[in-house]
């Protein structure tokens, strides 16, 4: 292509079309979905049973603390992180929760811990009852904080899509409606049956009353205690020792490893026909489980009967 003037006149390139934005696939094997998933788990039992003290075992650096409860000395020495909000602000905690859905990930965040939910539905009962200008809550000040506060537990169960361990901790009570005696979450019945459907355990921490006073964990019901697991590497009764501050992180390590087992296989050996039959790289790597699982410790000092 030349001009007027007979001079030689580069030809512009046609305009660049933009790129395609990547397209999220509609569908995905349960392979890829499920052994990225973190856990959710409720641990509930009496206030000083030693649920906090379970945090000291996790890794500081990869752990967020979401604070409810007003005591904490038995952390002295944990430096973790925790969560940087006004806890008695429903909309200061409502907004945390949403930045904490968005960017849990981002700030390399492994673990979060939620102590406790129980004392999360008083506060937020109390600070709906000062708005309204009361001493004391009714019905008005009830009907929404299952709403508000399920809500909330909801968001931060859905962490676990993000690969992130959700762990909540509650007290327990034993006057639910129809179920007078068992021990369930401290939360308004309807909320209570609610929040046990959405995590994949539920355990149940007490003091044996025996002369060494132990600690055990129940992993599943019985007729005095509502309870549930979803893995085999749960027995139904643990022995927590005292001084066993990584029982919480082992527990977390359990599962990981069993989903990894349920979800990659250990191949089987193919049996030797006449065809020659490729042998599998030496040293081939096994099962990607962490190297810090331990057996758990069955309480066998005592039976349910």
């Amino acid at each position: 292509m030349s001009d007027q003037t007979g001079a030689a006149v580069a030809t512009p390139s046609p305009p660049t079309a933009p790129a395609a934005p990547a397209v999220k696939p509609m569908m995905v094997r349960m392979s890829q979905s499920v052994q990225t998933e973190g856990t959710a788990i409720i641990i509930m039992g009496d206030a000083g049973v030693g649920k906090t003290t379970l945090v000291r075992g996790l890794n500081p650096d990869r752990t967020l603390l979401v604070p409810f409860d007003p005591g904490y000395d038995v952390l002295a020495g944990w430096n973790g992180h925790r969560a940087n909000l006004d806890e008695t602000d429903t909309k200061s905690v409502g907004t945390y929760i949403a930045w904490l859905t968005l960017n849990a990930r981002t700030q390399g965040i492994a673990t979060v811990i939620v102590d406790n939910v129980s004392y999360l539905e008083r506060w937020t009962l109390r600070a709906l009852t000062e708005f309204h200008g009361k001493q004391a809550p009714d019905l008005q000040e009830q009907g929404p904080i299952g709403a508000i506060v399920g809500g909330w537990l909801m968001s931060l169960r859905d962490l676990r899509k993000q690969g992130i361990n959700v762990v909540f901790f509650a007290h327990d009570k034993t006057d639910m409606k129809g179920f007078e005696g068992v021990h369930y979450p401290s939360l308004q019945d309807k909320l209570s049956r609610n929040f046990c459907g959405m995590v994949d355990c539920l355990g149940y921490m007490a003091i044996e009353p025996d002369a060494d006073r132990s600690r055990v964990m129940y992993w599943d019901g019985t007729p005095t205690i509502h309870a549930k697991k979803r893995y085999k590497c749960l027995l139904p009764k643990e022995a927590v020792a005292k001084s066993d501050e990584k029982y919480l992180a082992n527990v977390l390590a359990r599962i990981y490893a069993e989903k990894k087992q349920a979800w990659n296989p250990v191949p089987v050996p193919a049996p030797q026909t006449s065809a020659p039959v490729t042998a599998p790289a030496p040293n081939a790597p096994a099962v990607d489980a962490p190297a810090n699982v331990e057996p758990p410790k069955s309480d066998s000092k005592k039976k349910e009967k």
